[in-house]
């Protein structure tokens, strides 16, 4: 399994604080729906109202993963977002993700915006 599909498979337990153990403590986190984060705390706030998407799953589309050296690597991509919105309606969100990972396996990056259609 690559970190990537560990991040997105960690979805399912709806789990702010299992999300959190996947950043390293300084990341930062540049989300789909929201304004840029940096630190945990701030991460794991965003991750309490993400994750309350009723129905929410995550599935990799593409991914690529390339080594920068030192232990880093970077993993680039796109992934499926669905959940319910909040009038019950089934919502797909197709998105692209670049991923920074320190040599622990921690993200220290995480940038991921919604695929312009």
């Amino acid at each position: 399994m690559t970190s990537v599909e560990n991040w997105a498979n960690t979805i399912q337990f709806r789990s702010p604080a299992k999300m959190i153990e996947l950043y390293a403590d300084n990341a930062i986190l540049i989300p789909t729906f929201d304004k840029i984060l940096q630190g945990k705390k701030l991460i794991k706030n965003y991750f309490v109202e993400f994750l309350n998407k009723n129905g929410l799953t995550c599935k990799i589309e593409k991914n690529q993963s390339i080594p920068l050296g030192n232990g880093f690597h970077t993993c680039n991509g796109y992934y499926k977002f669905e959940f319910l919105d909040d009038s019950g309606v089934n919502t797909t969100v197709l998105a692209r993700y670049t991923y920074i990972f320190n040599k622990s396996g921690k993200i220290i990056v995480h940038h991921s915006s919604e695929q312009p259609t």
